[in-house]
């Protein structure tokens, strides 16, 4: 018992269900699960899952339970929120990274290069998290790009064994002009709108 109420609670799952021998067949197992578990988990006897005159039953069950424990009205679980915080803040340092940092400066410039192919290499993982949501994808896919845009506009205007010029560096201005302003806008709301929805908790 010990050990498959460990197994139990290390669980990812956002809903837990123990399964109990049945007390007629062994009562000290189910007093030994309350007595080490006082607010325990949700429970269904054994007999209920396994008798085909039960399924109806333990259905039901099961169904009250998951209703009682699962989201409510589009909330996800504490556990849940706080991976996805954890996931959605490392994207907010990287928008704020793209519009605060020198990038003429090289160390600044290498630190950030950086910083979005860490999160290019993980941005599957991510997704994930946010539960494979189109729009969540095509929203870190247009981060992506762009921190790609930014990193090669300031090479060529600050950092280039040949920098451009003329019309060229002027174009290239405007491009880190617009680039900034896009990334300023995500900081300052825009991402929220986005990801809001991912964050509600239940």
């Amino acid at each position: 018992m010990p050990q498959d109420l460990r197994l139990l609670e290390r669980s990812p799952a956002d809903i837990k269900i123990a399964i109990l021998i049945d007390e007629q067949i062994d009562p000290k197992l189910a007093s030994e699960y309350f007595h080490k578990r006082p607010d325990h988990f949700p429970f269904v006897w054994l007999s209920e899952v396994v008798m085909p005159k039960h399924e109806l039953s333990c259905l039901d069950r099961f169904r009250e339970i998951i209703e009682a424990q699962g989201p409510n009205q589009g909330g996800i679980s504490v556990g849940v929120f706080e991976k996805r915080l954890a996931e959605y803040e490392s994207l907010r340092t990287l928008v704020r990274m793209s519009y605060t940092s020198h990038l003429a400066d090289l160390d600044s410039h290498r630190k950030f290069e950086m910083c979005s192919y860490e999160f290019r290499q993980r941005k599957d993982a991510f997704v994930l998290a946010f539960g494979n949501d189109p729009a969540v994808t095509a929203y870190v896919d247009d981060v992506d790009e762009k921190c790609v845009d930014l990193c090669y506009v300031n090479h060529r205007l600050y950092l280039s064994n040949q920098p451009a010029v003329g019309e060229g560096r002027s174009e290239f201005y405007q491009q880190e002009k617009n680039l900034n302003q896009w990334f300023y806008d995500q900081w300052r709301g825009d991402m929220r709108e986005v990801f809001s929805k991912h964050l509600a908790l239940k």
